[in-house]
């Protein structure tokens, strides 16, 4: 199942792009994430901050390094409900 993703690239000269894909319990949803990070300046490195903003304040879920490609993966238990996802990019591009 796809998911409605809000995308907010961070840097001038970078494009971010996120997709979902989600399984659903009763109690939760256990999603998975692929960003990819491309930039007119080379191949980005650095890293990806996700953030939910769901329920007010944004709420880090975790940060990981791009790999060579400028692709990373996330993978977590969200409650279910309304869930606003941004990317945070800090890297080189």
């Amino acid at each position: 199942m796809l998911l409605p993703v809000a995308v907010s690239a961070q840097s001038v000269g970078t494009t971010t792009t996120m997709t979902a894909q989600s399984s659903t319990s009763a109690a939760c949803s256990l999603t998975s994430l692929s960003v990819g990070v491309t930039s007119t300046q080379g191949v980005p490195a650095g890293t990806i901050t996700i953030n939910d903003a769901g329920s007010g304040s944004p709420v880090s879920l975790g940060t990981t390094t791009l790999n060579a490609s400028g692709q990373a993966g996330f993978a977590f238990a969200l409650a279910n409900g309304v869930h606003t996802l941004s990317t945070v990019y800090a890297g080189n591009a």
